[in-house]
């Protein structure tokens, strides 16, 4: 078991042609990375905004 990033490293490393299946692969888990990464930015923003103390 790795990580995301370790397996798109993997799939990218060596002479692959640009539309074979681990290219492919490796955009797509790259794509799949940072949608999550912003779904939980933006979920943390709005906590944020919503418990945030007022001050005068």
């Amino acid at each position: 078991m790795t990580t995301v990033t370790v397996q798109i490293v993997t799939l990218l490393t060596g002479d692959q042609e640009f539309d074979s299946a681990k290219t492919l692969a490796a955009f797509a888990l790259g794509l799949v990375l940072f949608t999550i990464t912003l779904i939980l930015n933006i979920v943390a923003l709005r906590v944020v905004r919503k418990y945030r103390e007022q001050y005068e």
